[in-house]
């Protein structure tokens, strides 16, 4: 392993384009899955006596490594082990634990490796300040996983995660599937190149989870009212000018589905960073350099970038006062907005790529329920930055960040989950089901998904493609590099819309996405259990600066309150991480090539 000196660990910049062509590769559909299917509610530790007589009746493993760990020459520990795993759920009338999907590892990963899971639920929505609050009372899963990197660099700190780069340095063999899948890349993300530590295991997302976004727009209502498509920022905004000024003839409104003023031009929510990407990352100066991507990067909002922000803040503060924004924004929760996209009152939004497709969301199918079969958004990117380009900043390839508590003593144990949940098989299974419940195959071999209101209610997938369940892994892994099968699949995969339109949200946001490489340096200390109190701030300041500030009182409002943030911990954070960029690379402004 190459991990020592934090050089040989830095990525160069790449095209989102490439990185997805990396992923995409075909899972081999699995025809036989019904054969292996547990029985439904059976406990997952049934038959483990059985188990463990078989197992005792080997042979410790003449392999040193192995014997030390107590495995067999197949994986399987001589004992049993025991380990608790934190578990998310967002399907209702069901409990995370109870699921087919539950208790399909819990039988597999027994037979596999001789490891009994314990499941604990972890509720989706605020799962950083739950785990934390376990962390801190020594009582977390085995296994957790969390978005919130700080948080597990601040427990780690108090001693409550384990470094987990000694353990992978002496179990790197034994975990094949967690390597070939996730990637040594995500692996040591977040490696501390000065202290030899890593305290987290970054997830891949891979080609459909990839965080590419697109902004969204309604096509039947441009056709209603003979508009064009948006292709500049000043063409976008006399579109939801029009949304405004002519609601009354607008599918929903006309029909008296909806009343005029349940129209909502452009939907923003109380997370504005978020909400309106496509705005805000097109005043970034398309010549920003590696260097001031890392320095300024601290916030995934864009925030620390001042000047872009104070430009794009004041067209969503302009387009509040002229009525173009949701009024309710600022008390607004994540599934409010949702509502109004679903009842078809929302003229354009920006989301993840397959955001309006997703048939657990239902934008779009409930969408044509309540209004009508023609209901339909495209994506577009109507945003030019500085050098006239269209631009939005895409993440990593990097997702959740899996991590284990210091209370863990079963280190090896929770490696081999992960790995085993890293398998091809294991991804086959969760992300595509089964045959004749959860898909059909094609007479080409893709696999096309079936609508999920009719899946059986312990079989919903919680998450596009149970994303909830699989900690290292976001999207479709395919293994075969073949583009053509590969989004074939991915345009299969939301029953009742048109598999056109999904492509071309998929090569509009790849298309229109950059990258920038992964950056490794010691731990900036300024940053620690600063993310969750500056994301509040920072939100606090936007919905200030948009909902209650005159427009011939924004530059001064802006000011003040860029100020208050920079002295609250921002202005630290730039200078920490300028110092770290120096330290590591010199005083130039691009990471250095591997070879140099």
């Amino acid at each position: 392993m190459h991990r020592k000196g934090g050089n040989k660990m830095k990525m160069k910049k790449v095209s989102l384009v490439m990185a997805c062509l990396m992923t995409m590769v075909f899972v081999a559909c699995s025809n036989n899955k019904s054969n292996d299917e547990p029985t439904k509610g059976s406990e997952p530790t049934k038959g483990s006596e059985a188990t463990e007589n078989e197992v005792a009746a080997e042979e410790v493993s003449s392999n040193s490594l192995l014997a030390e760990a107590g495995l067999t020459d197949d994986l399987r520990f001589i004992e049993p082990r025991t380990i608790s795993v934190g578990l998310w759920n967002r399907v209702e009338d069901v409990e995370a634990d109870e699921t087919y999907w539950a208790d399909w590892i819990a039988k597999e990963i027994l037979e596999a490796h001789n490891i009994i899971i314990k499941w604990e639920p972890t509720p989706r929505w605020g799962e950083d300040e739950f785990q934390s609050t376990l962390l801190s009372a020594q009582s977390a899963p085995d296994i957790g996983y969390t978005f919130n990197n700080g948080m597990v660099t601040t427990m780690a700190k108090m001693g409550g995660i384990h470094n987990l780069y000694p353990y992978l340095e002496q179990y790197e063999e034994l975990l094949p599937n967690m390597y070939a899948q996730v990637g040594e890349t995500n692996i040591f993300w977040n490696f501390d190149t000065n202290e030899q530590e890593l305290f987290s295991i970054s997830g891949r997302r891979a080609s459909e989870g990839l965080q590419n976004t697109a902004t969204f727009i309604r096509e039947d209502w441009l056709e209603v009212l003979g508009l064009p498509v948006p292709t500049s920022l000043a063409e976008f905004e006399a579109t939801l000018l029009a949304f405004r000024d002519r609601a009354s003839e607008l599918p929903g409104v006309a029909e008296g589905t909806l009343l005029a003023s349940d129209i909502v031009p452009y939907l923003v929510t109380n997370d504005v960073g978020w909400d309106a990407r496509g705005v805000l990352d097109s005043f970034v100066p398309d010549d920003v350099t590696e260097r001031e991507w890392f320095v300024h990067g601290f916030d995934d909002r864009r925030f620390m970038f001042e000047d872009a922000m104070k430009d794009g803040i004041r067209v969503l503060n302009r387009w509040y006062t002229e009525g173009l924004l949701w009024k309710d924004f600022v008390l607004s929760e994540p599934s409010d907005g949702q509502d109004l996209i679903r009842l078809g009152a929302v003229g354009a939004f920006h989301a993840t790529w397959d955001t309006p497709f997703r048939s657990g969301d239902g934008f779009t199918t409930v969408m044509r329920e309540n209004i009508g079969d023609s209901a339909t958004f495209i994506p577009i990117n109507p945003f030019e930055n500085d050098k006239g380009n269209q631009r939005v900043f895409a993440s990593g390839p990097v997702d959740r960040f899996a991590f284990l508590p210091s209370t863990n003593d079963e280190v090896v144990a929770s490696l081999l989950y992960l790995d085993f949940m890293s398998r091809p098989e294991t991804l086959d299974l969760l992300q595509f089901g089964l045959e004749g419940v959860h898909h059909e195959v094609q007479e080409d071999g893709i696999l096309k998904m079936l609508p999920n209101e009719d899946w059986p209610i312990d079989q919903k997938m919680s998450g596009s493609r149970n994303f909830d369940i699989t900690p290292l892994m976001n999207g479709i892994w395919f293994d075969l590099v073949d583009r053509d099968r590969a989004l074939a699949t991915v345009a299969l995969g939301y029953p009742g819309i048109e598999a056109e339109a999904v492509l071309e949200s998929f090569n509009l946001a790849v298309d229109n996405a950059q990258v920038f490489s992964n950056v490794l340096t010691r731990v900036r200390n300024t940053e620690e259990g600063k993310q969750i109190p500056l994301a509040d701030q920072r939100n606090q300041i936007f919905h200030r600066l948009i909902a209650n500030t005159l427009p011939e009182n924004y530059d001064e409002a802006f000011d003040r309150e860029y100020a208050t943030y920079m002295q609250l911990g921002g202005s630290a954070i730039i200078e920490e991480r300028e110092q770290c960029w120096i330290e590591t690379f010199g005083d130039v402004d691009s990471v250095p090539a591997i070879n140099e």
